[in-house]
């Protein structure tokens, strides 16, 4: 399973061709999309900005495709130890890139991002860039 980044999702809903043609490749090779209920949180807040009806239906509709992981018991724990470890190496990013990373670790999940930039600080987090 593959579980992708807001940034995926919304270079998909901008027709983004790296991510389009990494998609088609995966889908290829029988790989399932997930993302977790923070991505999800972050599409919803694009979602109630978006100009026309057109744009929320289609945003909508692939996310009712996707699976979406829940933000648990165990992944709070990990959160907190990942923010604990990016203050003491001083190398903060914004708190919902942390609740996102936690979910995948937890369930040792790889995730799909273009943001190597902020989830290469987290130690121990399985990524997937788009190449």
């Amino acid at each position: 399973m593959v579980r992708i980044d807001t940034d995926i999702i919304i270079n998909l809903f901008r027709k983004g061709p790296s991510t389009m043609q990494l998609l088609s490749r995966l889908e290829k090779t029988n790989h399932l999309f997930s993302t977790t209920c923070i991505n999800t949180f972050e599409i919803w807040r694009g979602i109630l900005k978006s100009r026309t009806e057109e744009e929320k239906r289609n945003a909508i509709e692939f996310l009712e495709r996707l699976a979406h992981f829940e933000f648990s018991y165990a992944a709070s724990q990990k959160a907190a130890e990942i923010l604990e470890d990016l203050k003491k190496r001083g190398e903060m990013i914004e708190l919902t890139d942390i609740l996102i990373a936690a979910i995948c670790m937890v369930q040792d999940e790889s995730l799909l991002t273009i943001n190597t930039k902020h989830f290469s600080k987290i130690q121990g987090l399985k990524l997937t860039p788009l190449v």
